[in-house]
């Protein structure tokens, strides 16, 4: 899995994330809602926007 490579797709995101990430992807392959919000939380973790204002601020928008 291209995931599980050191760095990608950025440095910030630790195995771990990376690793709940996928799980959390696969678990919600029919519900639209939770894989948007699981996608949205991951970019703003590669990012660097995790537990952020920010983040917190865009995590209200998601429908």
């Amino acid at each position: 899995v291209l995931l599980s490579k050191q760095g990608f797709p950025t440095v910030q995101a630790s195995s771990l994330e990376k690793q709940v990430f996928m799980q959390s992807v696969l678990r919600a392959r029919g519900d639209k809602e939770t894989l948007r919000h699981k996608v949205s939380e991951f970019s703003l973790i590669c990012r660097g926007f995790h537990g952020t204002i920010y983040a917190i601020e865009t995590s209200r928008s998601l429908p």
